[in-house]
């Protein structure tokens, strides 16, 4: 069972984290971290998504790529 997954992406004026967390097989938490490189004191913002997996993964199904898809597919629309 997936237990947390986490993604940090560093760009040339910020910095963003991803962490989701499963409530259960299907429904879990995506927090995303951004900081603002750009300025000196480099402030960050955080916001919260509930999600709902289509294809929940498994330990021997796992795949990093289709998982990240269904992800940003539901976190998108929600911005």
């Amino acid at each position: 069972q997936l237990h947390e997954f986490t993604g940090y992406f560093m760009g040339a004026g910020s910095h963003t984290e991803y962490i989701y967390t499963p409530k259960n097989q299907t429904i879990g938490i995506l927090k995303e971290t951004t900081i603002n490189t750009m300025e000196d004191e480099m402030p960050s913002t955080t916001k919260s998504y509930t999600i709902k997996l289509e294809s929940p993964p498994t330990f021997e199904s796992f795949d990093y790529k289709i998982f990240l898809d269904e992800l940003f597919r539901q976190f998108g629309d929600k911005q």
